[in-house]
């Protein structure tokens, strides 16, 4: 899963440019590079970046943030955090830390090609 590349798809198609989109979200247009060419960053980063593009994940179940997507897909599936460590090559503090919000871009990319292979971003009309 590369959603670097997602999200830079879907800043281009609204006409977006880095500079206008980093002073927007109030980061670094280094950071908006990091996220979208080497899906570096932190998963609150990602989060407020999706509302902004108006982008919504779907292929998870309903929740209030990604985080709590991914662990009721963990859930459901009967998968521990560990077993999904394993599969996705982290540690199980990685996924945890996935699961709460808090964590690293490269780590949820890991999680989701094992809970969520079939993720996409879906955009909102009125965006």
């Amino acid at each position: 899963m590369d959603i670097g590349s997602l999200i830079r798809g879907e800043r281009k198609a609204k006409g977006k440019t880095m500079a206008e989109t980093a002073e927007a979200l109030s980061i670094s247009p280094n950071s908006l590079w990091e996220l979208e060419k080497q899906n570096r960053g932190t998963m609150s980063g990602l989060e407020r970046l999706s509302q902004f593009l108006g982008v919504e994940w779907i292929g998870l179940p309903p929740g209030k943030s990604l985080g709590a997507r991914i662990r009721a897909e963990r859930l459901r599936r009967g998968w521990s955090q560990e077993i999904v460590a394993n599969k996705a090559g982290i540690s199980r503090p990685a996924v945890a830390r996935v699961e709460a919000g808090r964590g690293q871009i490269s780590s949820l990319c890991a999680v989701l090609h094992v809970v969520a292979p079939d993720i996409r971003p879906r955009v909102f009309a009125n965006s």
